[in-house]
C-alpha cells in the first residue's frame, strides 16, 4: 500500500495536469491521515470482534452475530445526533469529542470484555461506533466547508480513498495483531490497546493543526 501510494505520488508529480495535485494533498493531509487512522480501527474492530467472540468467550455464531449488530444499529442510531452536535459545536470541538469518545470506546473494548464478558464488549463497541460518528460529521464538515468550491468534488474522493486504505489496512494489519498474541483474551486486550493508542495519535495530530492553519491550509470558509 505504502509503495503504491510512493508511485501515485510520484507519476503525480510528473504528470503536465495531475489527476491529484500535490498541493491538495499537503492542504488535507491531516484530516486524510485520522481518516485512514480511524478506518483501520473500526475496521480491526469488524474483523477481530467476531473472533474474539467466538474463540475468547465461546459464544455460537448466532449470539455472535447478534452481539456485532450492535454496532451498526448504533451507528444508524447515532449519525444524525452526531450531525446535530457537530452543529452546535464548531467543527473542530466536535472533532475533538469524536476522538475522546473513541478513545474510551477502544480503551473499553481493551479491558471490559475481560471483566464482564459479552456485556463488557458491548458496552466498548456502543461506546467506539457513536465516535466515529461524530468523527466523520465534523472532519467532512471542517474540510468542505472550508475547502474552495472547485475542490471539494476531488477532497470528497480523497476522503473516500482514505477511508477505504483504512479499511484495508485494518482488515490486515489488526488481524495479524490479533493473532501474534498466544490466546484470544490477550490479543483483545493488545489489539485494542494500539487501537486506543492510534486514536489518541489522531487526537493529538488534530490538536497540533490549530484552526488558524487548518484554515489557512484548505482555504477561506465558505461565505
Amino acid at each position: 500500500m505504502l509503495l503504491g501510494l510512493a508511485a501515485l505520488v510520484a507519476a503525480e508529480r510528473r504528470a503536465p495536469a495531475p489527476m491529484i495535485p500535490l498541493a491538495l494533498l499537503t492542504e488535507a493531509g491531516v484530516g486524510l491521515t485520522m481518516t485512514l487512522a480511524v478506518s483501520a480501527i473500526m475496521m480491526g474492530m469488524l474483523v477481530v470482534g467476531p473472533f474474539f467472540l467466538t474463540s475468547g468467550l465461546g459464544l455460537s455464531p448466532a449470539k455472535m452475530g447478534l452481539a456485532m449488530s450492535a454496532g451498526p444499529i448504533m451507528a444508524a442510531l447515532s449519525g444524525w445526533p452526531a450531525g446535530r452536535v457537530t452543529e452546535r459545536l464548531d467543527a473542530d470541538r466536535a472533532l475533538s469529542l469524536g476522538l475522546v469518545v473513541m478513545i474510551a470506546g477502544t480503551a473499553g473494548l481493551a479491558g471490559l470484555p475481560l471483566a464482564l464478558g459479552t456485556a463488557g464488549f458491548l458496552l466498548g463497541f456502543v461506546t467506539l461506533t457513536p465516535g466515529y460518528q461524530l468523527f466523520l460529521a465534523a472532519l467532512n464538515t471542517s474540510l468542505l466547508t472550508r475547502a474552495p468550491k472547485a475542490e471539494r468534488g476531488r477532497i470528497s474522493g480523497l476522503l473516500t480513498l482514505s477511508r477505504n486504505l483504512g479499511f484495508v489496512l485494518g482488515a490486515g494489519a489488526m488481524a495479524a495483531l490479533f493473532q501474534t498474541f498466544p490466546d484470544p483474551r490477550a490479543g483483545m486486550t493488545g489489539t485494542f490497546l494500539v487501537a486506543a493508542l492510534l486514536a489518541t495519535l489522531a487526537l493529538a495530530l488534530h490538536r497540533l493543526a490549530t484552526p488558524r492553519a487548518l484554515t489557512a491550509a484548505q482555504g477561506p470558509p465558505r461565505a
